[in-house]
């Protein structure tokens, strides 16, 4: 709908001796979206525990009811 979306990645114990695993992260997720989004706030600098990155919808990019793909039902086990 046109909206930003903020994604944070939250570090925890030992978490904080690697944060290059969390850039690794963030990184992809924005290599798998840049079809949908672009990267608004790159993810630079922790704020404490935090990396947070911002993304925003491509200015051609409309999400429409028609355009989303139905939801993938699971089959249920017979009991």
């Amino acid at each position: 709908k046109g909206k930003k979306v903020k994604i944070t990645i939250m570090f925890r114990g030992r978490d904080m001796r690697r944060p290059e695993n969390g850039f690794r992260i963030l990184t992809r997720v924005a290599e798998e979206l840049k079809d949908i989004a672009e990267v608004t706030d790159r993810p630079g600098k922790m704020m404490g525990r935090d990396l947070p990155m911002v993304l925003s919808p491509l200015a051609g990019f409309k999400t429409t009811k028609e355009s989303q793909p139905e939801p993938a039902s699971t089959p249920r086990p017979d009991k």
